[in-house]
């Protein structure tokens, strides 16, 4: 399936020599809780959420949820004639 993903408006500056990375990840723990790829939503303590976005991230950082029901999930990237893939970085003078 296609796939877009908008990073709306941003300003980033390239000087000569610098470089792009595109990183692929499943997860992004502590920031963001697991994603257990079985489809259910995540077990947020009651206030949980509000405590976050309070304190911040350096100060809310929960244990990992290993539940027995975490599935595997592989992130695939098919790059080649049969699958083109293009970043898309406008040029604005």
């Amino acid at each position: 399936y296609k796939l877009s993903i908008d990073l709306w408006s941003t300003s980033i500056i390239f000087n000569k020599g610098h470089r792009i990375r595109v990183a692929i990840a499943g997860s992004n723990f502590p920031r963001f809780d697991i994603n257990h790829n079985n489809g259910e939503f995540f077990d947020f303590d009651e206030g949980e959420i509000a405590k976050a976005m309070k304190g911040g991230i350096k100060e809310y950082v929960r244990k990992p949820d290993t539940s027995p029901r975490s599935r595997k999930a592989d992130n695939l990237v098919y790059l080649g004639k049969e699958y083109p893939s293009h970043i898309l970085l406008p040029v604005v003078k």
